[in-house]
């Protein structure tokens, strides 16, 4: 959806529905084009959004968009034309304001407009109160294009007092209503589609979808007189969008597109089509040359909102990672008719012991079945799963610690569609942890913090309320002993999944005192039956305690809104993992090497002589593919081996050491985390530090003290750079450890360039980048990624320039690629840095990753 006419609402991103035709088997497809920007919000003003358009016979477009307000107005519409198919655009004006004194007098924004009888018709959305939440939808019609404008007020046009002709009628909880209307003119009936944002009134829970009315376009008054349809799509609650529609008569179809999982990385377009305009189903659109973080979407038809198949068509939409701070991009679209299914889009991939499901998205077509294809080896599909029919569906037979890589086809009989985009799962024997207690920041009566672990959805711990979302709650479970966790599941208050926090960190503990964070960037999902999130951490933390810490919360029920901390069920999952030594003293055993605490430490028994073996051994519980180890030391490096090797194993008994993995007169490390890459990855579920010589203690004695060690499953990759600085040497960006840092060069002017890049070591098929930025500064502010064969010849991954890229402080910036990238090299190439505190200019990055 949108923003609640507001910067307050949700700006969204593009998604493409498109209606079906009268062969229930044919299917939409539609292809985009790279694209251009058309607003820029460094030249004046902070976004242009929403955008509605008309191709007009000449090629010019007059586009209208959402803008910021003024005097206390939270958003305008403006137009503007492009005489040239929107490769050039003339003055901006603004086309319509909110009524002061009146029910649209704090915002008009998600302009919708349609020309019938001698008028253009202007839909938009306004709010009924300061919170944005109880939207409604109005009107205004003109005889020029470009103005004046007279709103409906009820019973005609014109005056003072304008009337919502689409009014939300559910109680206003929620941060949305009903809005963004969108038109099309087919023979004497007029579609108005629009988004309602509500609660089922028989289930409460939310409900996300564009509905549909129709008028007599023969009817000079028609919003007073309109026929409710029904509801045209049923969004999905992750993120999708607004829909803005158009009719295809050389299709004879319905067509509307809408983003889908709006403002962040993995947002893309969907696109969906209709036989009657009424009822809507799935059609296909890749995923290419949209931006991340897209949101509020338009496409381009004629003045009865017609979509000609013979015309250069253009889709417009708001994209940005600064909140209120959006450029708007155009790209070129096409569409054509197939008999084959819809491309189905996968929802999420979660791993258990020896499978994986799959929840993916289904059309609901008669007739039509879906094939899962899936292999050990990215872009490669050995195996094929027919017959289908439903989802989710759960993979068996796959064996724990093995990357499978997933796709699925849609089948009909016409044939196959083609491949949903891969996703990937990594079987582990997980099994659900105990759950022995639970303590909580704050609790009310009849809502207790043991209603977070009693296992029932229905039942919900709530922390004490706040005045602002900007408050600090939290919930800590405690497992009874130290385990391996993998992954968290949070299940929000049932039904309604009210006062879900919106900025939080999950975090295991030893102690219940120092909390590391997990690492789930790439692997969170939402499923449903009943409404779940999965955390999936990309490696497993060590500890007895998981706490769920809140920094800003969500809202309930109430007006004015409250804001809390509310959960149905924290589950936790762990995997078998373990550690064995040679020896070990009371106080200093081997699990300390997994709490990611440098202050706890594993200790060998103490050795007169330096001449000792002593050695450190993982479990890993399955099989994983190993291309490094990376150890921590005790502080200050004491009772660190001097001479020692790395060594696999399968069943814990037979070692073998691993190639380039020997190290004699190694020097006192100090604090510092080793990184120890092998020559070459290997397939192991042991990995062993096998050390023959020993280092000192400060009185003489001779241990082998380790703080942690890990072995790395990432992919290896040999870093580069185009310039570095002592102690934040080009290796640190590949380095697999959190708190070291790569720099480039300083500079005293934001305008350089400067580049980072990995070697993975073979061309292999990737599905997207990880960036760790150094926390708060040296993220660069213009930048693209590029891939290359042979590290000389660099291509552009499409969709990957940035332009005016936020400060992202500590969070990993996932980039994920529309389609699998053929590489072995990836760089980042920044040409504009960012400052630090000293106002020296710096690209500085933690860690670039490249994922299968």
């Amino acid at each position: 959806m949108k923003r609640k006419a507001s910067l307050r609402g949700l700006a969204l991103l593009l998604l493409l529905a498109i209606a079906f035709p009268t062969n229930a088997f044919a299917v939409v497809s539609g292809s985009t084009s790279a694209g251009w920007n058309v607003f820029d919000p460094s030249t004046g003003g902070s976004y242009r959004y929403g955008p509605s358009m008309i191709l007009n016979a000449d090629n010019s477009i007059d586009m209208w968009t959402c803008a910021p307000g003024a005097a206390g107005a939270w958003d305008y519409i403006r137009y503007k034309r492009s005489p040239d198919n929107g490769a050039t655009w003339g003055s901006e004006s603004i086309a319509l304001q909110p009524t002061a004194g009146a029910r649209d007098a704090y915002s008009v924004c998600d302009p919708g407009v349609v020309k019938f009888g001698g008028y253009y018709y202007m839909g938009y959305t306004s709010t009924e109160n300061g919170n944005g939440t109880d939207n409604d939808i109005y009107v205004a019609r003109s005889a020029s294009v470009t103005g004046p404008w007279e709103k409906w007020n009820g019973s005609g046009w014109g005056g003072a007092s304008p009337q919502p002709f689409i009014v939300f009628d559910d109680a206003p909880i929620d941060t949305y209503g009903a809005g963004e209307p969108s038109f099309v003119v087919k023979d004497s009936t007029l579609y108005i589609y629009y988004t309602w944002l509500s609660r089922d009134p028989s289930t409460g829970k939310p409900v996300n979808q564009t509905r549909v009315r129709t008028a007599s376009t023969t009817n000079a008054n028609w919003p007073g007189s309109m026929t409710y349809q029904g509801v045209a799509i049923n969004r999905d609650l992750d993120g999708d969008d607004s829909t803005d529609h158009k009719y295809v008569p050389s299709m004879n179809k319905f067509i509307a597109i809408g983003t889908a999982r709006r403002f962040g990385p993995f947002a893309f377009i969907k696109l969906y089509e209709s036989a009657d305009g009424i009822t809507y189903k799935p059609a296909t659109l890749p995923k290419n040359f949209i931006s991340v973080a897209a949101h509020n979407a338009g496409i381009t038809g004629n003045e009865l909102g017609q979509f000609d198949t013979s015309k250069n068509n253009r889709i417009a939409y708001a994209y940005g990672t600064v909140w209120a701070y959006w450029y708007t991009a155009m790209n070129p679209i096409s569409l054509t008719d197939s008999a084959l299914p819809a491309v189905p889009i996968i929802k999420a991939a979660i791993a258990g012991n020896g499978q994986a499901t799959l929840h993916f998205r289904t059309s609901g077509v008669a007739g039509e079945t879906y094939k899962v294809k899936y292999g050990t080896a990215s872009g490669s599909y050995t195996s094929t799963l027919t017959g289908i029919t439903a989802s989710p569906y759960t993979v068996t037979g796959l064996t724990n610690g093995t990357p499978y890589y997933f796709t699925v086809v849609a089948s009909n009989a016409s044939g196959d569609s083609g491949n949903a985009q891969q996703v990937s799962a990594t079987p582990l024997a997980l099994t659900a942890s105990p759950r022995s207690g639970v303590t909580v920041s704050s609790q009310i009566a009849g809502w207790e913090a043991s209603k977070a672990i009693d296992a029932d959805p229905n039942t919900t711990w709530s922390s004490a309320g706040h005045s602002s979302n900007a408050s600090t709650e939290w919930v800590t479970v405690d497992t009874g002993a130290a385990r391996m966790v993998q992954r968290v599941t949070l299940t929000p208050r049932q039904p309604n999944e009210l006062s879900y926090p919106s900025k939080f960190n999950i975090q295991v503990s030893t102690d219940n005192a120092t909390w590391v964070n997990a690492d789930y960037d790439i692997r969170q999902y939402r499923i449903e039956s009943p409404a779940r999130n999965v955390y999936d951490f990309n490696e497993p933390l060590y500890g007895r305690y998981v706490r769920i810490y809140a920094t800003e919360l969500g809202h309930d029920e109430n007006q004015p809104w409250g804001f809390q901390l509310q959960l149905g069920d924290v589950k936790i999952e762990e995997i078998p993992y373990g550690t064995s030594q040679s020896s070990a003293i009371a106080g200093w055993d081997g699990a300390k090497v997994l709490d990611d605490i440098q202050t706890t430490v594993w200790s060998s028994s103490a050795h007169s002589a330096a001449a000792s073996t002593e050695w450190l051994a993982i479990d890993m519980g399955a099989a994983r593919q190993i291309g490094a180890v990376k150890v921590t030391p005790r502080i200050s490096g004491v009772a660190f081996p001097v001479d020692f090797k790395f060594q696999s194993s399968v069943d814990g008994t037979t070692w073998t050491d691993i190639a380039g993995a020997s190290y004699t007169g190694y020097a006192n490390p100090g604090s510092a985390t080793q990184t120890f890459k092998f020559g070459s990855g290997v397939n192991a579920r042991y990995v062993r530090m096998y050390a023959t010589k020993l280092g000192a203690d400060d009185y003489g004695n001779y241990y082998m003290q380790i703080a942690d060690m890990r072995p790395d499953t990432l992919p290896p990759r040999t870093p580069a750079s185009s310039s570095s600085i002592a102690g934040w040497e080009t290796a640190k960006v590949a380095d697999g450890q959190n708190n070291t840092y790569w720099s480039s060069a300083g500079h005293t002017s934001a305008a350089a360039t400067e580049w980072a890049s990995i070697d993975t070591g073979s061309v292999q098929s990737w599905s997207g980048l990880r960036v760790r930025p150094r926390p708060d500064a040296g993220f660069p502010v213009n930048f693209k990624l590029q891939s290359s064969l042979d590290g000389t010849n660099w291509t552009d991954i499409v969709g990957h320039d940035y332009v005016d890229y936020y400060n992202p402080q500590s969070t990993t910036q996932v980039f994920p690629f529309s389609t699998l990238v053929s590489a072995r090299y990836f760089r980042m190439y920044a040409t504009k840095l960012s400052a630090d505190s000293f106002g020296n200019y710096y690209m500085q990055l933690g860690e670039i990753i490249a994922d299968h």
